[in-house]
Order: structure tokens, then C-alpha cells, then sequence
């Protein structure tokens, strides 16, 4: 079956055979608040930190369905151009159920719902009362317009997200993804997955219902003035969003046994790397950023590590300076970072638009993926890692290697 969800990545149409299409946890709309898309990253990093100083066990993770949320919170208001020309502003569309969707062409289940949205919006005819607005999240006309030539259908109401603002500014790391929004402009429910043309008309019926009614059971305040509810507790907020990255974290760990993509970067000494040169030995390719204290914790034992290794046979270590959400940092800041150390640098590799984090799916730092001699993407390892670790799990990979299949 087609998967239910996709993890955003803004290059992956060009790798559909070979990129996983795992369920992942989603960042919480209410952080909106995080308009820079490197503060999200920013705070994923820091709360995976107190997660594992907390010991904090991880729920299980999300089912591979489309799963829905009760919300109850004023949408932000923005403004896009429109794929058929001209803009389109959000707030213009008050008085109207919204079904606000998050997609992208490479993204199976996406390309799964998008009749049935086509479907529900033929169905309301002359009716204004609802609406549906696709949030393109920065891939060219020319390749959205050929997207719906191939479903054989009518381009729906696209907004060109080109520089993921909007994308970052409602959270979304997940694909599809729908926010649906009352009369009011307030969100009613997301829905993370595909939907079907019911699950639409469920959701249009419950959200009509519930427009302008007070839900006394969110225990959320109220703005006197609007009647709509605020944003909830900061608290709150943090909680959620814990328990949001403890299933994103295991939903991505059991993201192994792919053939990892390709790809050519820069290191920081000038020359050119190519993750197939070092097909034929075990890679540690671990993604990471100077702001981030447990990569900067483990980079002292990645060079031990690397002391360790025998020139023809060891591992090779690869780091890449860089994350999905923010791209990388200027040379003179990672330079910078390893002179604090009081340390030589690493192989360090420069992402600096953030291509390769987002086709490895790297929103969360330090994030360090074990590839065997085959090129096969092996183990994905969260946090700060020890020397023990990372000898044992070198051992493990080339025992792997070695068993008879």
C-alpha cells in the first residue's frame, strides 16, 4: 500500500525510487511563533537534548493511517502568490470552512488525495461556504502545472510557498498535512496523512458544526474581544511538543535498510566529496551545527574515533554542516567552533542550503546515520554519541557484513 505520509524533503522528486517515505511525528502549529526557520531547529535540538538527559521513553510511534487532531487555535494569516497569478491572502477567506493542505508533488499519499480534494470542491458547486487552499512548499509552476496534467485533473487553488516560510511558520515536517479552519479563521482539526473525499465531508460537516461554539472542555482562555480562543500555555505548548519529537524520533530510527542517495559537497578545505567514493567502507555520516551542544559534546570522540581507524579498512567519518529547516553556517563559524575545541577539524562537508539534510531527512541535530560497505543506510543514531558507541556499532555493522544472508 501507498504510505500515508511523507517526510518533507524539497529535492526528493528526483529520488523516488530510492528515498524512504517513513511516518514522522509533526512540529506543533502553535509555534508559530518561531518565524525563523532556524529557531525551529533550534528548539527540536534542544528539547531531543533534555529528552534524553530526562530519560524521558519514547510513545510509540504514529500509525502509518492518516492521523487526525482536535485543535482549537487562530490560524496565522499570510499572503502567497497563487499558481493561476495574482496573490491570496488567508484572512480573505473568513466566512468560509478552510481546508488549508500541505503538499508536494513528490509525495505519494499527496498525489493519493488530490482528486478527492478536486472531487469535494466539485461537490460544492455555487456553495462559497468551502474552500480548499494547497500550500505548494517551493517547487517550480512548471512542475506543480505538470503534476496535475498527470492526475488528469484541474490545477486546485495553489499557493507557491517558495521560500517555505509558510511551510516553517505552521510546523509542517510532515507531507500531506491539512489544517482545516472554521468561519472564524480559528483551527478546528489537522489531519497528518492522506485524506479521503468522507474523511472531507466529516470533517466539512464537524467543523460547520462547530464555528463560533465555545469548546469548555480545551481549557484554553478566550479572547473577550474575539471570541476566539489564544494560543495555549507556553507549558502546554513544550509538552506536546516533547512528546511530538519522542515519536519522531521513533518513527525516523526504524528509517534504515535504504540505499542512501548520492550526493557531492564541498568540504570546508576546498575539495569536493562524493558519498559513492567511499562505497567498500562503513561511513558514520553525521549531520550537526556549531549552536548545538551535544554535537559540539561528541566531536572530541569522533576525532579519537577517527585516531582509531586503520587507513585502508577503518570507518570513515563524514560531517555535514547542516539541517532541513535553516540550510548550513558560513566557514568562518564552523572554523571558528573546532579553534574553541582546541581541535583539527573534522572531514566536514558544507550544506549550506540545506539540500542533503532534507533529502536525509535531518530535522533534528546531532542526527549520525551508519551506512555498511554496500551503501545501504544501516542505522540512524540520535543524540551525542560515546567512543563505546561508536566502536560497537562499527563492530555490528561489519559483523552484519560478514553473516552469510
Amino acid at each position: 500500500p501507498e504510505p500515508a505520509a511523507c517526510i518533507m524533503s524539497a529535492t526528493s522528486e528526483n529520488h523516488t525510487n530510492s528515498q524512504p517515505t517513513s511516518t514522522r511525528a509533526n512540529l506543533l502549529p502553535t509555534l508559530a511563533t518561531l518565524s525563523l526557520a532556524a529557531s525551529v531547529g533550534l528548539l527540536l535540538a534542544t528539547l531531543l537534548f533534555y529528552n534524553q538527559s530526562q530519560n524521558t521513553p519514547a510513545p510509540a510511534a504514529a500509525p502509518a493511517s492518516a492521523v487526525r487532531s482536535v485543535l482549537h487555535w487562530q490560524a496565522t494569516d499570510f499572503t502567497l502568490p497563487a499558481l493561476s497569478g495574482g496573490e491570496i491572502r488567508l484572512s480573505d477567506y473568513r466566512g468560509r470552512v478552510v481546508f488549508l493542505n500541505f503538499w508536494e508533488t513528490w509525495c505519494a499519499p499527496c498525489r493519493l488525495e488530490m482528486p478527492d480534494f478536486a472531487a469535494f470542491l466539485a461537490e460544492q458547486g455555487d456553495d462559497t461556504t468551502a474552500a480548499i487552499l494547497t500550500v505548494n512548499g517551493g517547487q517550480s509552476a512548471e512542475r506543480i502545472h505538470e503534476f496535475y496534467d498527470e492526475l488528469g485533473i484541474a490545477p486546485l487553488p495553489t499557493l507557491l510557498d517558495t521560500n517555505g516560510r509558510v511551510t516553517a511558520l505552521y510546523g509542517v515536517l510532515q507531507l500531506p498535512q491539512t489544517f482545516v479552519l472554521d468561519t472564524d479563521g480559528v483551527a478546528r482539526a489537522r489531519v497528518l496523512g492522506a485524506m479521503n473525499l468522507e474523511e472531507m465531508r466529516a470533517q466539512y460537516a464537524a467543523v460547520s458544526g462547530a464555528s463560533g461554539v465555545s469548546d469548555s472542555s480545551a481549557g484554553k482562555p478566550r479572547s473577550a474581544a474575539s471570541g476566539t480562543e489564544e494560543a495555549p500555555p507556553a507549558e502546554i505548548v513544550m509538552s506536546e511538543l516533547q512528546d511530538s519529537i519522542s515519536s519522531t524520533i521513533e518513527a525516523l530510527a526504524s528509517d534504515i535498510n535504504w540505499q542512501a542517495i548520492d550526493f557531492t559537497l564541498s568540504e570546508l578545505d576546498g575539495d569536493e566529496i562524493r558519498l559513492s567514493d567511499y562505497h567498500g567502507r562503513v561511513i558514520f555520516l553525521n549531520f550537526w551545527q556549531t549552536w548545538c551542544v551535544p554535537c559540539r559534546d561528541e566531536m572530541p570522540t569522533f576525532a579519537d574515533f577517527l585516531a582509531e581507524q586503520e587507513p585502508d579498512s577503518g570507518a570513515i567519518l563524514l560531517t555535514v554542516n547542516g539541517i532541513g529547516v535553516g540550510g548550513g553556517e558560513s566557514e568562518a563559524k564552523i572554523r571558528k567552533f573546532y579553534d574553541e575545541l582546541g581541535m583539527a577539524p573534522l572531514p566536514t562537508l558544507l550544506d549550506k542550503r540545506g539540500r542533503v539534510a532534507r533529502l536525509y531527512n535531518i530535522y533534528i541535530l546531532p542526527q549520525t546515520l551508519i551506512i555498511d560497505v554496500d551503501g545501504v543506510v544501516r542505522e540512524r543514531l540520535f543524540g551525542e554519541l560515546s567512543l563505546a558507541q561508536l566502536r560497537a556499532h562499527f563492530r555490528n555493522t561489519q559483523r552484519a557484513q560478514d553473516e552469510p544472508s
